[in-house]
């Protein structure tokens, strides 16, 4: 970083009293190292990993994505191809909950490295360890229990799409963002301008459920935009979903909402008249 600063009064002063020029430019850089990000890589116990409110993991207090650094015999193929290596966990899928049920023994390897290349290990055919690094792939239980980039609607363009670096930045605001609302304003966690943002997003939805279609531009209020991570902050349309108040109570984490009897019987209701599927073979 440089300082650009305006010398010149300075500099005119020095010339009057014929003393020697001097340079006066400043570069903060000099004899200093930037400091980078701390990247972070331990092996860890599963237990010791635990979910942040968005789904993504974390460990004490850091993002941190897990993956099992010991590639067996294959390190010589996954070093060439990280596709042939293990997944990368970034939430707490089924796949770990798995096997923490099972009580499996490897150990995993927690780390923030942002790069995408991930230090791993291995034998060759004699025995003898080999390490390197691997450019391996996010596990797709991952993605779609976080429904990132809206997962679930375009599986393979995600998967394929996916760039580590802008996975952290997605969520690295839920770590370093401070409170937006001020003392005496509503504790639902809503930014200041949500109204807009919620309004504008249904519009352009066509006032349409994502699930289940149902239309309701001329019953707005039975139409609610959700956030897909259940952070409130996080208006990043693509964590954003239109959903009519039926389908929005039937998310994870929704109990609380609750449907008037006459409310889910107009839902029901337009969703005949609109010649839509059964409700049954929305669900997932």
């Amino acid at each position: 970083m440089r300082l650009s600063v305006d010398f010149s009064g300075l500099k005119e002063a020095v010339r009057r009293m014929g003393a020697p020029p001097v340079d006066l430019e400043i570069d903060v850089r000099r004899g200093i190292d930037p400091v980078g990000p701390i990247i972070i890589e331990i092996e860890v116990d599963l237990g010791e990993v635990t979910p942040h409110p968005s789904g993504v993991l974390t460990y004490q207090g850091e993002q941190v994505v897990l993956y099992i650094q010991d590639q067996g015999w294959r390190i010589h193929d996954v070093l060439a191809d990280g596709r042939h290596g293990r997944k990368v966990h970034v939430a707490d899928c089924d796949t770990l909950r798995q096997m923490r049920h099972q009580g499996r023994y490897e150990r995993y390897v927690a780390t923030n490295n942002v790069s995408g290349d991930f230090h791993v290990t291995g034998q060759d055919e004699s025995g003898d360890p080999v390490e390197g690094k691997a450019r391996l792939r996010v596990c797709k239980n991952c993605l779609r229990m976080l429904d990132y980039r809206k997962y679930r609607s375009n599986r393979e363009e995600v998967f394929e799409g996916f760039e580590w670096s802008e996975f952290f930045d997605a969520y690295s605001p839920y770590f370093t963002q401070m409170p937006t609302r001020r003392a005496g304003e509503s504790d639902g966690g809503y930014t200041e301008n949500w109204d807009r943002i919620a309004k504008e997003y249904k519009q352009a939805c066509g006032f349409t459920c994502e699930i289940c279609g149902v239309k309701l531009r001329e019953h707005p209020r039975l139409l609610h935009v959700h956030h897909n991570d259940g952070v409130k902050t996080n208006n990043d349309k693509s964590n954003l979903q239109a959903l009519c108040v039926d389908c929005h109570g039937k998310q994870p984490g929704h109990n609380h909402m609750h449907v008037s009897t006459a409310d889910a019987n107009l839902i029901d209701r337009l969703r005949r008249r609109q010649s839509l599927l059964p409700w049954s073979q929305f669900e997932m």
